[in-house]
């Protein structure tokens, strides 16, 4: 029986430094039956010219630039293959990869995999070439339980999906400037079980140069909040079981973000939208260092903006 072809989309944006590697680390897996598509986001830099210096290893993709989750999405409905698998530009793949969640993906027969992941602050990354011991796995049949783990575990760049399944729930959200990838795995929770490969597969690149696609900045803190706050409450709704374990972790997120938007609006100076914010936050019964942080908002506002404005102008130098 021949392998399924597995589609591994790259988006990229002004990466000319570390596209190649990421490349190449695909390039290198045991698993020989798969195609890469590069999906070239507009970048401005010498990317254009490291991609086609392997124009007969990979399927490019030239776009204007329309942001990570446009990129993914264009890879996806390019791709041949009946799975998908995503790699960041700068990260890396270990060569085993893809053959382990091949394995865990026919073993339990679902549609979505994941594997732990490693990170690094280092531009220079490295994968021991073999793993040298069984690799364990297992079936996640709760997935929000996992994706309320702290720090969650799941991270696009290891993923091995269906790609009918991805069709089916609708892709990434372009609607989302972050959390496009915690938007899917919600998403997938409902859908799905997960198999789970418990082994580094992927090194993140946690460089805090590394700029990009996807990298979050203070001037996006109102979009992450917002973001989260829609998904996570989206959610709360769809879980219709309020009382859960996994309903109580829901609700706290939903409060975290809630006073959290309500303190973004504070410091810039929309006292009405930040006390509305707060006002729902409380209805919800926080814990104590979130009625004091709402309280704080409705009864000095002008405080908390001059307090934390000058907090976070400091932070962002």
């Amino acid at each position: 029986m021949s392998k399924p072809l597995v589609s591994i989309v790259i988006p990229v944006y002004n990466r000319a430094h570390a596209v190649g590697h990421a490349i190449e680390s695909v390039l290198v897996q045991t698993w020989d039956a798969r195609e890469i598509i590069v999906v070239d986001d507009g970048s401005t830099d010498a990317t254009p010219g490291i991609l086609e210096s392997y124009a007969e290893q990979i399927v490019p993709v030239r776009q204007d630039n329309a942001g990570v989750s446009a990129a993914r999405n264009r890879g996806v409905q390019q791709a041949r293959g009946e799975w998908i698998a995503f790699l960041d530009s700068d990260d890396l793949w270990h060569p085993e990869k893809l053959s382990c969640q091949m394995k865990a993906l026919q073993d339990y027969q679902v549609d979505v995999c994941f594997a732990r992941v490693r990170h690094s602050e280092q531009a220079e990354q490295r994968f021991d070439a073999v793993l040298g011991r069984e690799v364990q796995q297992r079936l996640i049949d709760q997935p929000l339980e996992l994706l309320l783990q702290k720090p969650c575990p799941t991270y696009v760049q290891s993923m091995v999906i269906r790609k009918s399944l991805l069709e089916k729930i609708g892709y990434f959200n372009p609607a989302y400037k972050v959390a496009e990838d915690t938007d899917l795995f919600y998403k997938l929770a409902f859908e799905t079980s997960f198999a789970w490969v418990d082994e580094p597969l992927t090194l993140v690149n946690r460089d805090p140069q590394r700029g990009g696609l996807s990298q979050i900045s203070f001037a996006r803190r109102k979009d992450y909040y917002q973001s989260h706050l829609e998904i996570i409450s989206q959610a709360y709704e769809r879980l219709n079981a309020s009382r859960s374990v996994v309903g109580n972790a829901l609700r706290k997120i939903i409060i975290h973000n809630l006073s959290a938007l309500a303190l973004v609006y504070c410091v810039e100076g929309d006292y009405a939208e930040s006390r509305r914010l707060a006002r729902r936050a409380l209805s919800f019964v926080p814990d104590l260092r979130t009625m004091l942080r709402c309280y704080s908002i409705l009864f000095a506002p002008q405080w908390v903006h001059k307090r934390h404005r000058a907090m976070w102008c400091a932070d962002e130098g």
